[in-house]
């Protein structure tokens, strides 16, 4: 009986793993049929190839929008300031009879299990707490 080993990185000679094939800007694997990446900004990418540059020992992504390394493409759409203010006007415009607060959990896909039950309290403080976390997230390395 043969031995089959499945490698999915490689090492250098001081243990630095090198992984084996793309990865994003979050260091998730990218598979080669991946045919979505996207932009800091959010803006979707499609993939028609990769190329990885022997030289440079870097992937890229040709793109109907242009070449892009992969490492600096995210694999999921990244959270933007755009994106969480579409949420919140989302919620704002919700009909009279939905509290604003419950309507931006149900659209950022937070919490809809309340069915109204909790009075609008325990959905006013999910909502302000994701607020919060997206905006420390997006602020994250802004130095601030």
């Amino acid at each position: 009986m043969r031995e089959h080993f499945i490698v999915d990185n490689s090492t250098t000679p001081d243990w630095e793993v090198i992984p084996l094939g793309p990865v994003d800007k979050e260091g998730r694997k990218v598979s080669l049929s991946t045919a979505t990446l996207f932009a800091d900004s959010g803006m979707e990418l499609t993939v028609r190839r990769y190329e990885y540059l022997l030289g440079a020992g870097v992937w890229r992504a040709c793109c109907d929008e242009g070449v892009a390394r992969v490492d600096d493409m995210h694999l999921i759409r990244p959270d933007t300031f755009g994106a969480l203010m579409n949420d919140i006007e989302a919620a704002l415009a919700c009909p009279s009879s939905e509290e604003p607060t419950h309507a931006y959990n149900v659209v950022s896909g937070m919490c809809d299990a309340c069915a109204d039950r909790c009075g609008g309290t325990l959905c006013q403080s999910m909502a302000l707490h994701n607020i919060c976390n997206r905006i420390h997230s997006l602020l994250a390395g802004d130095g601030e």
